[in-house]
């Protein structure tokens, strides 16, 4: 299926949100049809691609750019995009993702003392706080009372489950569930499962990540009990 030139600038335009009001909902509608090549109700990672300009996956499956506006897009980051999903993102109804938050605050941390103090830490945000404001985010997640927030403080109220980490880094991940203690997460490579010190007599929530250029882009999760 070839795209049209509008169909290319309506995309882009939803893309890069500099309306306000957004495409109509026919409008998007229209472009959702001309996605939804197998007509199946919602738009797969490899249909949302070809509206990103990606023709093919690579060898490491598709850009970062383009897993990160699916997974963006995608409400319930389980069923791939619904017609509603597709709307709602079209009139700039968009959330943050985990692994961009992680991304940020690695980068706001400028002397790589692995904590954010007063002056570092407005720039973890996607809008920067002001003074007020950061003091009132050190208040609020200072564990030990030290002044800075560490990554486990940062990410202390972040939910653990699937969605928390698609289209974040692998590596990114490591470090938060270093910092977080989690201790029952298993990585699938090359289909060989295994445990971080699992707790033994206790429940074990086991979750499995399928990975695509370093980035998760599939995730399950099963509760299982150590013998």
């Amino acid at each position: 299926m070839k795209y049209s030139l509008l169909t290319f600038l309506l995309a882009t335009i939803s893309l890069t949100f500099t309306s306000e009001a957004g495409l109509s909902r026919t409008t998007s509608d229209r472009i959702f049809a001309r996605l939804n090549q197998n007509t199946d109700a919602v738009l797969d990672v490899g249909e949302f691609a070809r509206m990103m300009g990606e023709k093919f996956p690579s060898l490491t499956g598709f850009s970062l750019r383009t897993y990160r506006e699916f997974f963006r897009v995608d409400a319930d980051q389980i069923s791939g995009i619904s017609q509603e999903d597709f709307f709602r993102w079209n009139r700039g109804d968009t959330r943050e993702l985990a692994g961009e938050t992680i991304e940020r605050f690695i980068r706001a941390d400028r002397n790589h003392d692995k904590v954010l103090d007063a002056r570092e830490l407005p720039w973890a945000y996607k809008q920067k706080l002001s003074k007020r404001k950061v003091a009132a985010e050190i208040k609020r997640l200072d564990l030990d009372d030290d002044g800075k927030l560490s990554l486990k403080e940062f990410f202390q109220f972040l939910p653990m489950e699937c969605k928390t980490f698609l289209g974040m880094k692998k590596n990114d991940a490591d470090l938060l569930t270093s910092a977080l203690g989690i201790s029952t997460f298993v990585w699938r490579e090359d289909d060989i499962a295994y445990p971080y010190d699992p707790v033994f007599g206790e429940p074990q929530p086991l979750f499995f990540f399928g990975l695509n250029g370093g980035v998760i882009t599939n995730c399950s999760m099963r509760l299982t009990i150590q013998q």
